[in-house]
């Protein structure tokens, strides 16, 4: 499973998260709902268009850091 909280505060740093919301399709306020937990689990299409996005900006080898244990 990933942490998509963690992964949306990392994604904090490279934009704001109403950047980053409109760049991927969605209303400004999206990832903050994410960060704040309010959506715990993105859409299937949702969560591959951040994890492009996280791969992009943040690196293929960042990426396994937000992976939850279960």
């Amino acid at each position: 499973m990933i942490d998509w909280q963690m992964l949306v505060l990392q994604l904090r740093k490279d934009a704001p998260l109403h950047t980053i919301s409109r760049k991927l399709g969605k209303s400004p306020g999206w990832l903050s709902q994410i960060s704040r937990g309010e959506i715990t689990e993105p859409k299937f299409s949702d969560a591959i268009a951040i994890l492009d996005y996280a791969h992009d900006k943040l690196g293929p080898e960042k990426l396994p850091a937000f992976r939850r244990m279960r």
